[in-house]
């Protein structure tokens, strides 16, 4: 009999063998006609996340009679997960030129070429077509990439997997993973779409096929996954909570203090919004509001955005009777009063000990607004296709939950950035899955758990200095122990810029308990309008990078990243400078002084200079009168030189740095500087550029001026 039917990863359903797809032909062209910079990284729509039509599809295929096609047939699954003895990157590195042949000739027999998506075969009556189904990208952008199936371990989904000894990694489970051409490509992320970048087999997150643990050989079953259920048993989800608790005393337990009292709590018993008890046991939420915003009474009425309905029972599955959601703690009036707008940037101010203080987080990755719901909950989640073969079974596995979290909404939006780095535990809700992290370990329930180490929470061998530096002051050292400070607030603000929010005026908002933590832990002199000005006054040079296109924010100060929508970041010169990391080898000095604020206007004690700026053909600065050049310069870290036009430009600068002892006399320098634009006699901030000065020049050449200067 000959074949007449293919399944069509396209338009998700059986179709002729000799059908031309047509979602697939609409698809690029949909793509083609949008501009380069409209893709933003995304998971693709491979990521087993079967929709329900194709749940009626697999259910009815799985009830006629099913044989593997002869292209499955003669991969051999059993024998892949059996012999097969996949290298990791690191593992392959350290192989010669010729023990590398010798090891692409072993795995040959394991590995499965497919093709190309547009062009894969799948058999409707296959049970490994089917699984590659669950798996395989039908996002049309990646219908040319040449895909093949090949094994991994799956310790190489896990974070710092390197660290772990080769007696535990050789007994780890193989999964059957993606990868196409001759680079290693994760299909489960942005990797296949257009700006995706390549991703190593070392990093292999996306969706997989493993055999259930019973099933897989008793020698490699470690860290295995398994099936999940569609509707979660919420009384699993207190087990890595409670180990958390029992044995992560000194890192993940925080101290209560007595400003917590000031918050609001909801009581999920009695329904209502109470004043915080003292040394209250709470769960907080983070989520994506989406424009949905509870109405009044919906909280007695039982009638709250699903997500936040979601959220308390949640709550209840872990014991708890407090949840804190920001829409219902922190009064939302559209026209608030002198004194409720004290009180709510009071509240705004406590969001480090709102979240840092919580017991758990919850987060709502999955969805764009409040009703979308917690998946598992109160509705099922997407699901895993599983068979049969050889009497052993074998599943589909969603991407590692990473992968989901960073490619979704909440991941962009600004308000949920502090609300991450600020929990001590949270507790992820994905499309597919829910996942557990804390200070000190992390475990997500596709996890076989099993096949855990000890307790079933993997440990992290390794904390960054951001993680270090957002933890809650009452459960680290002394104020300001933590070196690097500003590198740290400059990691976090150009994390947080590069975020997108629905009202601009929420640009300094959005931050403050993060700024409220890093005061009373890194910065003790405080912020002003989201700066440091009083102990790093060469934070005022600031720039937008280059990938940015700054809209201004007329409520804000210039002189402020909070002023302008787009990535802001700090020069790495100026975070060395502040972290005293060139003291040895560098002289700073015409340096700037904050000497008071009021308002959006700045008090600025430094020293001004006028420059004559001429971009072509190269971009140089020259003192006004004269026609030799004494530097160069660059606007931000544009790449282009002439981004400024020619012109007389009036600068504050930020500092001078210049070499000590140095070769040269005298040693080059390099000035950072602010251009300003005069409104009388205050000024605002322009930009920010950098000039080097030609070897034997003095950037006194230019006849700066100290006093005092006015910003807005």
């Amino acid at each position: 009999m000959g074949i007449s039917n293919r399944l069509c990863i396209y338009c998700r359903a059986v179709v002729p063998i000799e059908h031309v797809c047509q979602t697939l032909k609409a698809g690029l062209a949909s793509a083609d006609s949008l501009p380069h910079d409209s893709y933003s990284p995304r998971t693709s729509q491979s990521d087993s996340r079967l929709a329900k039509k194709d749940v009626v599809l697999i259910q009815s295929l799985q009830q006629q009679h099913s044989s593997l096609c002869q292209r499955c047939e003669s991969y051999n699954v059993n024998e892949v997960f059996e012999k097969a003895e996949p290298l990791d990157e690191v593992q392959r590195r350290a192989l010669n030129k010729q023990e590398f042949m010798e090891y692409n000739d072993r795995m040959s027999p394991f590995r499965l070429s497919l093709g190309q998506p547009s062009d894969i075969l799948l058999m409707p009556s296959c049970p490994l077509c089917r699984l590659l189904y669950g798996i395989l990208p039908s996002d049309p952008e990646a219908h040319d990439a040449h895909i093949r199936l090949e094994p991994y371990r799956s310790y190489i989904r896990e974070f710092s997997w390197d660290l772990l000894p080769a007696s535990f990694t050789s007994k780890c489970a193989i999964h059957l993973g993606l990868v196409t051409g001759s680079s290693y490509f994760n299909l489960g992320s942005a990797a296949l779409t257009k700006g995706g970048s390549d991703i190593t087999d070392a990093m292999m997150t996306g969706p997989a096929i493993c055999y259930e643990t019973k099933s897989a050989p008793p020698a490699r079953n470690m860290r295995n996954a398994r099936p999940l259920k569609r509707m979660i048993d919420l009384s699993e989800l207190v087990k890595p909570l409670n180990i958390c608790q029992q044995n992560h005393y000194s890192s993940c337990n925080v101290p209560k203090p007595k400003e917590l009292v000031k918050a609001r709590m909801i009581d999920i018993v009695d329904r209502k919004v109470i004043q915080c008890p003292p040394d209250c046991d709470y769960i907080a939420l983070s989520y994506v509001w989406g424009g949905v915003q509870p109405v009044a009474g919906a909280l007695e009425k039982k009638c709250l955005p699903q997500t936040i309905e979601d959220a308390i029972t949640v709550t209840r599955s872990l014991g708890r009777r407090y949840l804190w959601v920001d829409a219902l703690c922190i009064d939302q009036s559209p026209n608030p009063t002198p004194a409720q707008l004290k009180e709510k940037i009071e509240q705004l101010n406590m969001m480090s000990t709102i979240y840092g203080c919580a017991t758990l987080t919850i987060v709502a990755v999955s969805g764009n607004n409040s009703n979308a719901g917690l998946p598992g909950v109160s509705s099922p989640r997407p699901m895993q296709v599983t068979e049969t073969l050889n009497d052993r079974t074998i599943f589909t596995v969603p991407s590692e939950i990473s992968i989901e979290i960073d490619a979704s909404l909440w991941n962009t939006r600004a308000w949920t950035l502090q609300e991450r780095w600020l929990s001590t535990r949270l507790l992820y809700f994905t499309e597919n899955q829910v996942g557990f992290d804390c200070h000190q370990a992390s475990t997500t329930e596709q996890l076989d758990t099993e096949t855990h180490q000890k307790h079933g929470l993997p440990v992290h061998p390794t904390q960054s200095i951001m993680q270090m530096a957002v933890k809650p002051s009452s459960a680290r050292g002394e104020q300001g122990s933590i070196e690097g400070r500003m590198e740290v607030f400059g990691g976090v603000l150009s994390s947080y810029t590069r975020r997108n929010m629905t009202n601009s005026g929420d640009s300094l908002n959005a931050l403050l308990g993060m700024l409220s933590n890093f005061e009373r832990q890194l910065f003790p002199g405080g912020f002003t309008h989201g700066l440091p000005l009083q102990s790093h006054p060469s934070s005022l040079g600031w720039i937008h990078d280059r990938s940015a296109k700054p809209e201004r924010r007329p409520m804000f100060p210039s002189w402020s990243w909070a002023g302008w929508q787009g990535e802001a970041v700090i020069p790495r010169e100026i975070l060395d400078i502040c972290d005293d990391r060139t003291a040895d080898t560098t002289n700073v000095d015409l340096d700037c002084h904050v000497k008071g604020c009021n308002g959006n206007e700045i008090t600025v004690e430094g020293w001004v200079a006028d420059l004559d700026i001429r971009t072509e053909p190269f971009s140089e600065i020259f003192v006004p009168g004269r026609e030799d050049s004494i530097g160069t310069v660059k606007e931000r870290n544009l790449l282009h030189p002439n981004s400024l036009p020619t012109g007389h430009y009036s600068c504050l600068v930020v500092h001078r740095q210049s070499e000590k002892d140095s070769s040269r006399h005298p040693p080059r320098q390099k000035v950072f500087l602010v251009v300003l634009e005069w409104n009388g006699k205050i000024a605002s901030r322009r930009t920010v550029i950098t000039v080097t000065l030609f070897s034997g020049h003095d950037f006194k050449e230019t006849n700066p001026e100290k006093g005092i200067v006015h910003i807005v």
